[in-house]
């Protein structure tokens, strides 16, 4: 039993390597959490630690060989009568569920992939549509499945309430392509929409981990495209709600997106989005254009005029105001509270 003077404990990273997705979900999830547990993160030295708000301590982990002495690292500076620990990434398999569990903790996992066989008390996967025979599992782990289970930080949960009002004219465009875009899917994304005379403002949102600095100097040769770095959640909205469509991958920042009533050209990139992409496609939350770094610009162009062209935006709206309206903070605190 995890006394009420517990803390939760988020093991997560983020970096330019592999983004900052697993991070932002975590914050999320501990920002509906703080009112009620303290929160702790656990991150390696190579973590963008600026992302986590001030009001959360972290801590570094120091150089471990393998995870196995990592744990015994938390074993020893976090005892588990007293902390539960929240897992999100693909380094927290099988195998370092069982070394985590066998040290006592409870284990809850933020995932979105169904990849291997879980071990942790708790299984959260806010994708859309999936079925629990996706999961292999251990008799007792107990899944949170969908949109009901969405993290989202709170002023996004906050915003839902607020929905855009509809746009007559497709003129302003928000483009977010992650943290880090190794890519530079952005690149193309914003010379596609540069082929199109209606739209006048294109909203470039950079992370921190956006490195492509030939790239920043061709749109700064374009007063249409308006860039912007390293936004707190309050002006990501603010930019948002200037606009009357997005092109976003399907990350957390898709949805984001459909919690205000955003219409949404909508791909993936890498093998984990697929999962989300698919259960935004198949409720028709988005118009999908599928792995979007295959694209071309010619392609991607031909995708965005159908879209501004054929489209149903109402449909969307519907649906997003069906998926994304659950009372999600009172869903996860009985999560957490059910193994505490």
């Amino acid at each position: 039993m995890i006394t009420d003077s517990s803390a939760i404990l988020f093991r997560v990273d983020g970096n330019a390597s592999i983004g900052f997705g697993h991070l932002m979900r975590a914050i999320a999830l501990a920002e509906i959490l703080k009112e009620k547990y303290s929160c702790h993160f656990l991150l390696r030295k190579d973590s963008f630690s600026a992302i986590v708000p001030s009001y959360f301590n972290y801590d570094l982990i120091p150089e471990c060989n393998d995870p196995k002495s990592e744990i015994n690292w938390i074993r020893e500076n976090y005892t588990a009568k007293k902390h539960i620990i929240v897992l999100d990434g693909y380094d927290f398999d099988e195998k370092y569920q069982v070394d985590l569990k066998n040290a006592g903790y409870s284990i809850v996992y933020i995932d979105d992939f169904a990849s291997f066989k879980q071990v942790a008390d708790v299984v959260i996967n806010h994708a859309i549509g999936i079925d629990e025979l996706a999961y292999k599992k251990r008799e007792y782990t107990k899944l949170f499945l969908g949109s009901k289970y969405t993290l989202l930080r709170k002023s996004f949960l906050d915003a839902r309430f607020i929905q855009l009002p509809k746009r007559e004219e497709m003129d302003t465009v928000f483009v977010c392509i992650g943290g880090a875009d190794p890519e530079d899917i952005s690149l193309k994304v914003v010379q596609s929409l540069l082929r199109f005379e209606n739209i006048t403002e294109i909203n470039l949102v950079l992370g921190g981990g956006y490195k492509h600095e030939e790239s920043l100097l061709f749109y700064e040769k374009y007063t249409t495209v308006k860039v912007h770095r390293d936004l707190n959640e309050l002006e990501m909205i603010a930019t948002m709600r200037q606009c009357a469509f997005a092109v976003v991958p399907a990350s957390t920042i898709s949805y984001e997106l459909n919690s205000i009533g955003m219409p949404i050209i909508c791909g993936y990139f890498v093998g984990n989005q697929k999962l989300i992409y698919n259960g935004l496609v198949n409720a028709q939350l988005v118009y999908g254009i599928g792995n979007i770094s295959k694209l071309g610009i010619d392609e991607i162009s031909d995708f965005i005029l159908n879209f501004l062209t054929k489209v149903d935006y109402e449909k969307f709206r519907k649906n997003q105001l069906e998926h994304f309206q659950h009372p999600v903070q009172d869903n996860l605190l009985e999560i957490i509270k059910s193994i505490c």
